[in-house]
């Protein structure tokens, strides 16, 4: 009997053992049972915590997201809501510190970067808040706003350089044409490193694209173009862009340049002075010279009488001479200029269907004559006939391709039946054959001015002043226009280009040939840099358009083919009716 309660006893002890490693091993957690715990309760702190945020607790959810910092160690999510406890609390520092180290830890989330930078830079953390801009940059290289931010953020750590090539970054990034603000930003930083030709060149594109209206941007503007021209000691331009910016924002004037009013004032004052220094040793030199001049006409006038009695005495032998000699040759008149003295006299008397006749008739007689060309060029002009005056105009330039006053009749001509685009391209190989004509720069200054290309229109003009002498005819007509495209007026494009014809100064053009070699190299590299989106337009055109020249060649070749079939004066009654159908076919 005991011998079975001891028995007894023992499988009761056995199955205790067993029924606790049973439950031991029952109560036990995996890690992925217990990861998921944690990431529960995490959850829950911080859907704990937005309640505590959206209820204003901004201090209880701070300490409470702090607590289970310490309980579950870094985690992204409590980072994150902690972060945006602080952005509520207005301590942005602490904010960026956060959204920063939830970016760390979450790298499939970029976002937390850019939330960064925004919390530093309202902290003005700037170094902060680049560092957290070039990891969202290393992330999401393409992005252009990150891109524009960042060159800010650089720009306000006085970091120019890097500051520039973050926004030139940007400007391939964001695919698109820049606003005058940020135009006006980068030309503003061209200022900062110095580099005055690319910061004039960025600013005034910037001015001519911003509205009257925008002060802000047009304050910027003025502000790097007065840093830029004190730098150069550019006295009239500085004083330009300091009327400009005491009319719309004086504050900043004062702020930023207190004396500079005064210092240009004074300084005008020193040039007035110096002005009318100048004009007064003038006039002194001008009695003078005219002292010296009187005296000199006496001296002149003695030895005048002197040379005068003895071309008397010469005189009068060649009188005797003269008047020995019986007959004197009259000059022979050939059949040609016979027949350009008719032309004149009808053209002048303004018989212009007669005139073309003769034209007509002087082509037929000599098909490689330039003149002869010009001449029926001139005829089908003065009779409203403009596509057939351009083809003429063009033979004659064939004819004779390197005379200038040939190739100023085509562009006359041309500039009245292409459309502006393909004309240009025109003058372009016109300025490349004869690189210092004055009147070829004014057509394309013009041609410019049409298209609305101011920068290009104005270098044109300025190449015309320079090529052009003083007494050019059309430097007056110039000057207006130049004035005018300066003026707001401006910005609405004319329809016509008005190009100079021959009637021009032709010897001035052959004059401006010899210009000086600098000038010619200064013109050549502007028009071969001209590469702007203008550029580029008005070349996609002339090749759209191009074919309006090429498509009269086969029909001005038949032209001439006739025209060389016509018969002389003598027969012209003989062969009317054929004369008169080479006439229409012309037409």
């Amino acid at each position: 009997m005991q011998a079975m309660k001891f028995g007894f006893r023992i499988i009761f002890f056995a199955l205790l053992q067993v029924l606790a490693l049973f439950l031991f091993s029952c109560s036990r957690e995996t890690p992925e049972q217990r990861q998921a715990r944690l990431l529960s309760e995490i959850d829950q702190s911080v859907k704990t915590a937005q309640t505590m945020i959206f209820e204003e607790k901004y201090a209880n959810a701070i300490e409470f997201l702090e607590k289970a910092l310490s309980t579950y160690g870094d985690n992204a999510k409590i980072f994150e809501t902690l972060a945006f406890a602080y952005s509520a609390d207005k301590k942005f520092d602490m904010a960026g510190m956060y959204f920063e180290k939830a970016g760390d830890l979450d790298g499939s989330n970029p976002d937390l970067y850019l939330n960064a930078a925004s919390a530093y830079e309202q902290a003005k953390i700037y170094p902060a808040a680049a560092g957290a801009y070039r990891k969202y940059i290393d992330k999401v290289p393409d992005s252009s706003l990150a891109l524009k931010k960042f060159a800010i953020c650089l720009e306000k750590q006085d970091l120019f350089e890097e500051a520039l090539n973050a926004y030139h970054a940007f400007q391939k990034a964001s695919k698109r044409s820049l606003t005058s603000d940020e135009a006006a930003s980068i030309g503003s930083l061209y200022v900062k490193v110095k580099n005055y030709p690319q910061a004039k060149r960025w600013l005034e594109a910037a001015l001519g694209a911003t509205l009257p209206e925008n002060v802000k941007t047009r304050s910027v503007i003025y502000a790097a173009m007065i840093e830029m021209y004190l730098n150069q000691k550019d006295m009239a331009s500085l004083q330009k862009a300091h009327d400009e910016l005491a009319k719309i924002n004086p504050e900043l004037l004062n702020s930023n340049w207190p004396d500079l009013t005064k210092q240009l004032a004074d300084y005008n004052q020193k040039l007035k002075d110096a002005q009318e220094a100048i004009k007064k040793a003038n006039e002194a030199k001008i009695l003078e010279e005219k002292r010296l001049a009187e005296e000199k006409a006496k001296a002149e006038a003695k030895k005048k009488a002197d040379e005068e009695k003895l071309a008397a005495a010469k005189a009068s032998e060649e009188v005797k001479k003269q008047e020995q000699i019986e007959e004197v040759a009259e000059p022979v008149v050939t059949p040609e200029e016979r027949q350009r003295n008719e032309f004149d006299e009808n053209f002048a008397k303004g018989d212009f269907p007669k005139a073309e006749k003769i034209a007509q008739n002087m082509v037929a007689k000599k098909p490689s004559s330039s003149e002869a060309w010009r001449c029926l060029s001139k005829s089908y002009t003065a009779q409203g006939k403009n596509r057939d005056a351009f083809y003429a105009a063009r033979e004659a330039m064939r004819n004779s391709p390197d005379d200038v006053s040939e190739t100023l009749l085509y562009l006359s001509t041309a500039g009245k039946i292409l459309n502006n685009e393909t004309y240009l391209d025109e003058i372009y190989k016109a300025k490349e054959k004869f690189p210092n004509n004055c009147e070829i720069m004014l057509g394309m200054a013009r041609t410019y001015a049409v298209l609305g290309n101011k920068t290009e229109a104005k270098y044109a003009y300025e190449q015309f002043f320079k090529l052009a002498d003083s007494e050019h005819p059309l430097r007056q007509q110039a000057t207006e226009e130049l004035q005018k495209l300066d003026s707001p007026e401006s910005l609405e494009p004319a329809e016509d280009v008005d190009f100079p014809s021959e009637q021009g100064k032709v010897e001035q053009s052959a004059k401006s040939e010899s210009a000086k070699q600098d000038t010619d190299e200064a013109s050549d590299s502007k028009i071969e840099g001209a590469s702007g989106e203008d550029k580029v337009q008005a070349a996609e055109a002339s090749a759209e358009s191009g074919s309006d020249v090429e498509k009269a060649d086969k029909e001005q070749e038949d032209n001439k083919a006739q025209a060389e079939t016509a018969q002389p004066d003598d027969k012209a009654e003989k062969n009317k009716s054929e004369s008169e159908k080479n006439t229409e076919t012309t037409k």
